[in-house]
């Protein structure tokens, strides 16, 4: 394997956590013509996110070198020198032009100061919000070094480990840092700039280009049909932990049931509970490429979406889009901007009688849900490569053969 001045070097920076900030930087790695692309992810465990770091190249998944770190990062340190000095060689070593970072997880805001130009993508909330999802018992509304305090209480796979001072230290240093340099800010919604400007006023110095994420799948009409006279057919896609809605599903499960057939499609471990159960049909794991058969084996009515929290983007609702199939939201985050009601899916309220509410009206109105189905035939499907091309032009090294570079390579 080989780097040039030709094939210049992108490095993103992450944790290994899976989920869609891995799908993310695999699609770019994939459709990325222009460059080649390494991660430098941070491994670790619950109590210390980066006892590690392993340098990867994405594409052929190979690896490429680790370190033990001698000293640990429990969550994100602004300043590490031994960090700094792995990633200082690591960019130099591999003529790295340009650092992508998707998450902060397990590593040090030192990935600012290497003097090469920086994107940030705001796949979630943190370090500013060490819970990762600016919610606590409902959206928040303020982050004070008193609700901090009370985030450490809340029982959540995600919740603070430092104390209160430690963050509100952190994010002074982190707006001082992000502050100067070559820095792009990106976001794949506007509301995840617009949760945080409501909590923090610094925000409102950060200018934030959006960048919506492209999907690998091709369109294709796998609508259900919703036919009267037999149950509907609605589907839950992709993981169900605790921010995605598992204790609610948990609880309304057999008033769901008595309703509609709920498929749980790729819940993993959390959704075994459903497995056999009348009324549910379970799916334990997909790759992704075998997900269009699945949904074109389930034939789904509909698709519903009930996080908690207020996402960034949502792949899932890409694809439900993508195979003709009419999602349905709780009004929050990256779901209420995206969807409009009753044009290309639906909304309902954040109590959980109001997925019960709609489910019942869903029922009801199958000619809204083939309504809706026919629309989703005429939207486009937003390409990886499309999304790939946005970020590219956001740079200045590539300069003025960017665009003829682009149009060759992709």
């Amino acid at each position: 394997m080989s780097w040039s001045s030709v094939r210049p070097t992108n490095l993103h920076v992450a944790h290994l956590w899976g989920g869609g900030t891995e799908v993310w930087i695999e699609d770019f790695a994939a459709a990325d013509g222009l460059s080649e692309n390494l991660v430098l992810q941070a491994l670790g465990t619950e109590e210390c996110y980066g006892l590690r770091l392993r340098l990867m190249h994405v594409t052929s998944a190979t690896v490429i070198e680790s370190w033990m770190l001698r000293d640990p990062i429990g969550e994100v340190r602004s300043r590490h020198p031994e960090y700094a000095a792995v990633l200082a060689e690591i960019c130099a070593r591999f003529g790295v032009r340009h650092i992508y970072v998707s998450s902060l997880v397990g590593h040090s805001l030192d990935v600012f100061r290497q003097g090469i130009p920086c994107t940030k993508i705001y796949h979630d909330y943190f370090p500013y919000c060490p819970a990762f999802f600016v919610t606590r018992d409902g959206p928040c509304t303020s982050c004070t070094k008193a609700d901090l305090g009370a985030c450490k209480d809340w029982d959540t796979s995600h919740r603070p480990k430092a104390s209160p001072s430690y963050y509100v230290e952190l994010r002074d240093s982190y707006f001082e840092t992000v502050a100067g340099g070559d820095i792009h800010h990106v976001s794949p919604s506007r509301s995840v700039p617009q949760n945080l400007r409501a909590l923090d006023s610094r925000w409102n110095g950060i200018d934030f280009d959006i960048i919506g994420h492209g999907i690998t799948h091709r369109k294709q009409n796998l609508f259900g049909g919703a036919e009267d006279g037999r149950r509907l057919r609605v589907g839950l896609l992709g993981l169900l932990g605790w921010n995605k809605g598992r204790q609610m599903v948990r609880e309304t499960f057999d008033t769901i049931r008595t309703i509609v057939d709920l498929h749980i499609i790729g819940a993993e471990e959390a959704g075994v509970e459903y497995d056999g159960r009348w009324g549910a049909h379970f799916v334990h794991h997909y790759e992704k490429d075998e997900l269009q058969g699945i949904i074109d084996l389930h034939r789904l009515d509909l698709m519903i979406f009930v996080s908690q929290v207020p996402e960034s983007f949502s792949f899932t609702l890409s694809e439900a889009w993508c195979f003709g199939i009419p999602p349905a939201a709780r009004r929050i985050g990256a779901h209420a901007e995206r969807i409009s009601n009753g044009s290309n899916g639906f909304l309902f309220g954040l109590e959980d009688d109001a997925v019960i509410d709609f489910l019942l009206w869903a029922d009801r109105e199958r000619d809204e849900l083939r309504r809706v189905a026919r629309r989703l035939q005429e939207k486009s499907v937003r390409t990886v490569k499309e999304a790939v091309r946005d970020y590219y032009r956001l740079r200045t090294d590539y300069a003025a053969q960017l665009d003829d570079c682009l149009e060759l390579a992709m």
